[in-house]
Order: C-alpha cells, then structure tokens, then sequence
C-alpha cells in the first residue's frame, strides 16, 4: 500500500510529496522495492507488446516475438529501467553543485526514483498502439517533477531547477538513447 500512496501522491501532489520524502532515508536498499516494482510496469509492457499483441515493422505488418524472445527483451528493459534510474542519480548529484545545489547521492536516488514513477506508470498505456504517446508524456511529467523536487532535495535554486531538471533529461537520454537500442540485438 505504501508503493501505491507514494505513487499516486507523487503524480497527482507532488509538490506536498516531495516535502514528505525529503526527510526520509534516501540509500539504496531504502529505495529498491519501490523501483524494482516500478521497473516492472515497463517490463511487462514489452513483454506483452511484443509476444502477446505484437508490434508493428517498418516495412508494414506486424511481428510477433516467441515467448523466450519477448521474455529477453522484457528483461533488458527492466534492468535498462532500473540502469537509468542509477545513472540519473548519479548525474543529478554531479550537477548538483553547478546549479548551486548540494551534492548528496541519497537525495538524487530519491529524486530520479520517485521522478520515474510517471513513465512508469505511463508505460502500461503504451500497450495499445493509439497510446504509444503516453510514454512521453510520462518522461515528460517526470521533468516536471524533477523540477519540482530538485529545490527540495538537491537544495538547486528554485529559479534554476528547470534548467538543472532539462539537463539532467538531456544527459539520461543521450546515455540512455544508445543503451535502449541495445534491445534491437533481441529481435529477430
């Protein structure tokens, strides 16, 4: 029940939320049944687009994985998931101090846990083709509320937080872009 009162207050009160998690313990094993969980949303939803609904090729049609394949690709994504929450993390706390911050792993770890939870969430509409949008928006939101927590956590300067959240975005992606195409080496 904790993940789910985390969650939605995350997404639908955050600035109020992140007033709650600033205080509590910020370390790994504190954080990782929360992301293992999350991590697990994207996952499946590989899992079930590719072996079970099927995605559509370049070239037209679609394209059905077996279920080993999808169970691969469902794996990849979950530890790429879990992979970039990491390196958000450690990106946020080494930027922290060129937006006037505070270096402190802890809080960056709270900050990209809890700023995922949007894409996380999200990830399960993208099941349905229509939806494939809904993944962005949740990357997106979850710029949102990294810009929100940063001030709280990081202690970056309100007037400097969404700077500091969009380049925090921006290194992920780039970093992040390459590894998530890693994930074509499991297609067939």
């Amino acid at each position: 029940m904790r993940l789910i009162s985390r969650v939605t207050g995350i997404l639908l009160h955050p600035a109020a939320e992140w007033q709650a998690v600033e205080p509590e313990p910020g370390h790994v094993e504190a954080l990782l049944p929360y992301a293992l969980t999350l991590a697990l949303i994207p996952a499946a939803t590989t899992f079930v687009s590719m072996s079970v609904i099927g995605v559509e090729m370049w070239g037209g049609g679609a394209s059905r994985l077996g279920a080993v394949d999808g169970f691969l690709c469902a794996a990849f994504t979950y530890v790429l998931t879990l992979a970039l929450i990491y390196i958000s993390a450690a990106v946020q706390n080494a930027l922290a101090r060129t937006f006037d911050g505070e270096k402190n792993f802890d809080q960056a770890l709270k900050l990209a846990v809890y700023s995922n939870a949007p894409y996380c969430v999200a990830s399960a509409l993208t099941i349905m083709p229509m939806l494939g949008f809904a993944g962005i928006l949740g990357l997106l939101y979850g710029v949102y509320l990294n810009r929100l927590g940063s001030p709280v956590l990081m202690k970056v300067p309100q007037e400097r937080s969404l700077i500091y959240a969009a380049a925090v975005f921006i290194i992920v992606f780039l970093i992040g872009l390459p590894l998530g195409m890693l994930q074509m080496l499991f297609l067939p």
